[in-house]
């Protein structure tokens, strides 16, 4: 698994760092210390996930979050900062992110799991997207069709029975009636 951490503190970096090391798991980690900084890696990569402090001398709050957002919607986001607000972080979760981490209270099990729990849910917010879509989709195409199909008129009348009948000295012939 590849993440992107967004984070100007290198003291908090290398934090992360032994967190990923202790969580036991397989990551890449690549590290951005500004919003420009990660916004020239997310044009040269895709990472599978993003560990963003919402403090950046570039970017602050939500701002920062809405860049990131910008330059690839489909990447999940874990928001990891040291404001020990709650409404913070539900505004962070409201804005896009898929987790919210306070520095100094994750653990590498948090993380590790707070990273794989953020891709799962942002997979299953695509494809219902794109079930979503789809569904739409198809109620406009049968929309569509029942307006330009010609309705049958005969068939609404009482007492009116279409039949087709062979004929057999024509070989090709139907008749109807």
């Amino acid at each position: 698994m590849s993440v992107l951490l967004v984070e100007d503190d290198r003291g908090d970096a290398l934090l992360v760092e032994e967190l990923v090391v202790d969580a036991d798991i397989d990551i890449r980690l690549a590290w951005a210390p500004s919003m420009a900084d990660a916004e020239v890696e997310l044009a040269k990569l895709r990472p599978d996930c993003i560990l963003l402090d919402l403090n950046l001398p570039d970017a602050n709050g939500i701002a920062a979050l809405d860049r990131v957002t910008k330059c690839d919607p489909t990447i999940p986001i874990v928001v990891l900062t040291g404001l020990n607000d709650e409404h913070f972080g539900v505004s962070a979760l409201a804005s896009g992110a898929q987790d919210y981490l306070v520095k100094g209270r994750v653990e590498a099990e948090m993380l590790r799991r707070a990273l794989l729990y953020a891709i799962e849910r942002k997979r299953a917010e695509i494809t219902s997207a794109d079930l979503r879509s789809s569904q739409l989709r198809a109620q406009e195409n049968s929309r569509l069709e029942r307006g330009l199909l010609p309705s049958p008129l005969l068939l609404d009348q009482p007492g009116v029975e279409i039949v087709a009948k062979y004929r057999p000295s024509r070989a090709n012939a139907l008749l109807g009636g």
